[in-house]
């Protein structure tokens, strides 16, 4: 019987390390994403994701320039980070579902979605 639980605890732990690994893999890479403001205004824009050291990186770009993201995590299939536009955060909060993403964004006193479609290598 101990030898069935100890089997199936370890089980448990193989399978679940292998899935967390998988749903990091799946994020990093480059998305085109587009950003809805409250306005009913679309920017397009790209976020590329980055594994260094063992911790989620990236820039999040337009054609106005390249910011680097900040406080990246990945927990429970949710991508969060903080991009900072001058000098004011915000924050992004993403489900990431496959080649998807959807989201919102919060900063300066406002809210929008965000969808992405990751590229294609």
């Amino acid at each position: 019987m101990n030898r069935r639980l100890i089997f199936w605890a370890i089980a448990s732990i193989v399978l679940t390390a292998g899935w967390l690994l998988a749903a990091e893999q799946q994020i990093i890479g480059s998305w085109d994403c587009t950003t809805t403001t409250p306005m009913g205004t679309d920017m397009k824009w790209t976020l590329t994701v980055k594994e260094e050291n063992g911790k989620l990186t990236g820039i999040a770009g337009s054609d106005e320039g390249e910011m680097p993201i900040s406080d990246a995590k990945l927990e429970g299939g949710e991508f969060t980070f903080k991009v900072y536009v001058n000098s004011e955060p915000y924050a992004v909060k993403l489900k990431v579902n496959g080649s998807q993403l959807q989201g919102t964004w919060s900063g300066g006193g406002e809210t929008g979605v965000i969808k992405g479609t990751k590229r294609k290598i």
